[in-house]
């Protein structure tokens, strides 16, 4: 048996055009037999019970109503609670250190990743290493990359995802929790796998003489670490070479034995070039200098994919609860369409248990249109072709069942 949920009003992926619920005219052959095979379900059914909202307040009225086809109107009292979240409006930051920062916009990301990279150093007693990536622009001469500070205007691009998802300041620190940015070990680590960082191995280079305190304040590393050793989360795969003991030192590490080490889970992270893979993959973007001038460059970075698990954009967070609470920053690209809003608006509104653990950042009445405008009719439109038809036969069959066997 195969059982796929999910909720038509998430996030597409990306591209939107590859969404199950995207127009199908003038689609590739493959995309449209991805279509055909949803059709082919047996049984669909909607569930209306949600168990992730806990707080009595609003918030779940506000996104039942969010759902209405043909849009809503808050009542003054939701708007109220909703308005109660912003910073703006009252809203304190104090102890939401736990909470994870958000947003759609890279650029309030990276924002939230210093602002939650320093607190979790100084919480875990620990030196933050702060590691710029190494950018090689290979599209224009040294001496242009010079005079117009390309490789900085680079480093300083918040997107990751138009840097083949290696960031451009690596924030670390041992003990701190982290997000894998890109598959590691033949795939066998995939992105977005939370990890913890046991060990920091620095290049030599980078050793403290003992002149400066250990465990405290921020180090600028001129080199890469050698590795990076990190504990993912719920991992019993061993990756590197176990420790006999002594008395197994000959015949190698028995795994009955408590005195030799497998370390399960553990991992050495090194720095990478372009994604993983025998071929670097090179990255172009548009930078703007200081005298507002647009420039199209291209090159390859080298880095070390991680990065904190506090702080990551709302694609990230989708299908995920921030139980902590989360920050989130209401910055949105001026290019995304209304429906994209709309969508990437119920998601931050839903990620949170309660409105008591959101914080919103610039939450204005421009986003209360946004709530209010109602679901995207077109994918209300295409679901319904999809499923309409069998979600009736599915309910009665589920209706015949539960009389059948007396589950009333």
């Amino acid at each position: 048996m195969l059982v796929t949920c999910g909720d038509k009003l998430q996030l597409p992926p990306v591209p939107e055009s590859a969404s199950v619920l995207a127009p199908t005219e003038g689609r590739s052959k493959e995309h449209q037999c991805g279509v055909q095979i949803f059709r082919q379900y047996d049984d669909v059914f909607v569930l209306t019970s949600a168990f992730r909202f806990t707080g009595n307040d609003s918030q779940r009225a506000i996104l039942e109503l969010m759902r209405k086809p043909g849009g809503c109107t808050l009542s003054k009292q939701q708007w109220k609670e909703l308005l109660a979240t912003d910073i703006q409006h009252g809203a304190s930051l104090d102890g939401t250190d736990g909470y994870t920062h958000c947003s759609y916009a890279w650029s309030s990301v990276c924002v939230g990743q210093a602002e939650r990279s320093k607190p979790s150093a100084k919480k875990a007693g620990a030196t933050l290493f702060v590691i710029p990536a190494q950018d090689s622009i290979c599209d224009r001469t040294a001496r242009e990359i010079r005079s117009i500070g390309l490789g900085k205007l680079a480093l300083q691009h918040p997107n990751m995802n138009d840097m083949n998802h290696l960031p451009g300041i690596a924030l670390l620190h041992e003990g701190m929790e982290v997000r894998v940015t890109l598959a590691l070990h033949h795939l066998d680590i995939p992105p977005d796998t939370v990890a913890t960082i046991q060990s920091i191995d620095l290049h030599p280079d980078d050793v403290p003489d003992g002149a400066a305190e250990p465990g405290t304040g921020l180090r600028y590393l001129k080199r890469f670490p050698r590795s990076v050793a990190i504990k993912i989360h719920d991992c019993k795969t061993c990756f590197l070479k176990p420790e006999p003991c002594t008395r197994h030192a000959s015949t190698g590490a028995s795994k009955s034995c408590t005195d030799c080490q497998w370390f399960e889970g553990v991992f050495l992270v090194q720095p990478v070039e372009g994604g993983v893979g025998a071929k670097p993959r090179a990255w172009q973007i548009e930078v703007q200098d200081a005298n507002g001038d647009t420039h199209k460059i291209k090159g390859f970075r080298r880095q070390l994919p991680l990065t904190t698990v506090q702080a990551g954009t709302l694609h990230t967070m989708q299908g995920s609860t921030a139980d902590k609470g989360m920050i989130f920053h209401w910055v949105f690209p001026n290019l995304i369409s209304a429906e994209a809003k709309w969508l990437a608006t119920y998601v931050a509104l839903s990620r949170t248990p309660s409105l008591a653990l959101l914080r919103s950042i610039n939450l204005t009445p421009k986003i209360r249109s946004i709530i209010e405008q109602g679901p995207p009719p077109g994918i209300v439109q295409r679901f319904g072709e999809l499923f309409d038809e069998k979600l009736q036969i599915s309910a009665k069959r589920a209706a015949d069942l539960m009389k059948k066997y007396g589950w009333y």
